[in-house]
């Protein structure tokens, strides 16, 4: 059963990255950091994290509005890139498990 965490993005002139906190523990892992702030047109890095803060590799990431933001792997890791003003949700898939 695949467990679940919602992260929301907000876009205006700037990202608001938002990883809520109590699903976190019930996977083990999270998405970082908590929160961003990122222009338009604007690349921020993505991290996921264990219980000890250690990062893990090899997640499918995703967005669930690709004309507001995307998602891309650059050496490993994950690069969101702000391209319009609003709400997205980002995602990580690992080991059966998803994180949104």
């Amino acid at each position: 059963m695949s467990r679940v965490l919602r992260s929301v993005v907000f876009i205006s002139s700037f990202v608001v990255f938002l990883n809520f906190q109590g699903a976190a523990q019930e996977t083990g892992w999270r998405i970082a950091p908590n929160r961003i702030n990122i222009q338009v047109g604007a690349d921020r890095w993505l991290q996921l994290l264990d219980d000890s803060a250690q990062e893990l590799f090899g997640a499918i990431w995703s967005v669930d509005d690709p004309e507001k933001a995307d998602i891309r792997e650059e050496d490993g890791r994950a690069v969101l890139h702000a391209k319009l003003p609003g709400v997205v949700r980002v995602s990580a898939a690992r080991g059966g498990e998803i994180i949104r």
